[in-house]
């Protein structure tokens, strides 16, 4: 499936790399997982086991470094650090909320969804900030299911 005019495909060395929309491959096949572009950019991991981000020529925009990584939302990313903990950072990879969450979910409409180490859920805005404190499980969950069926998990 294209994103952004490309897709991920697997060679039969087992890499992953990035084809076009005339199935041309744009990106060589030497990751060791890819995700799909979302807002120009494209988690990847690599043969360290960890994540960072390209961009359409296949540059390496933000250093693999990560456990792992999402998908870019609103202009950030959750990623997860060597402690299991959940952070967002920018387009450039600068840490800009601090990994400290248990759980954590692509933001939209200005929130992110996050699970305290607690186990209370709440949403953030993008400063950090708690937005709205102490929200059920279910009420949580539902909205990182509507994140995933439109494939902004």
């Amino acid at each position: 499936m294209c994103s952004e005019g490309l897709s991920a495909v697997k060679y039969k060395n087992g890499k992953w790399g990035y084809i076009d929309e005339k199935g041309k491959l744009v990106i060589p096949c030497k990751w060791k997982k890819a995700r799909s572009f979302q807002e120009g950019l494209a988690g990847v991991q690599a043969d360290n086991d960890k994540w960072g981000f390209i961009d359409k020529t296949g540059k390496v925009v933000i250093p693999c470094q990560w456990k792992k990584a999402d998908s870019f939302s609103e202009g950030l990313a959750v990623i997860i650090n060597d402690n299991d903990k959940r952070g967002y950072i920018d387009k450039e990879g600068k840490l800009v909320i601090p990994c400290k969450w248990k759980k954590a979910i692509r933001f939209k409409e200005g929130l992110g969804g996050v699970q305290a180490d607690n186990d209370k859920y709440g949403f953030i805005d993008k400063t950090g900030k708690l937005a709205i404190r102490n929200v059920g499980t279910v009420f949580w969950y539902l909205k990182a299911w509507q994140c995933r069926a439109e494939n902004r998990w």
